[in-house]
């Protein structure tokens, strides 16, 4: 929802006993957040190959 400035999605499952719909709002303090640490994660394990 971050990347396409989407306001809301659907999360959906389904199986073949049942589905479930279920609407998800933006958060974009959860996102502020989630982006800080993923970026922190990535430059300290990933980029310099955990060295």
């Amino acid at each position: 929802m971050h990347c396409t400035a989407r306001h809301h999605c659907k999360f959906v499952v389904w199986t073949k006993a049942e589905g479930l719909i279920v609407d998800v709002p933006y958060d974009a303090n959860f996102v502020r957040t989630t982006l800080v640490r993923i970026r922190e994660f990535y430059f300290k394990h990933l980029l310099d190959g955990g060295r």
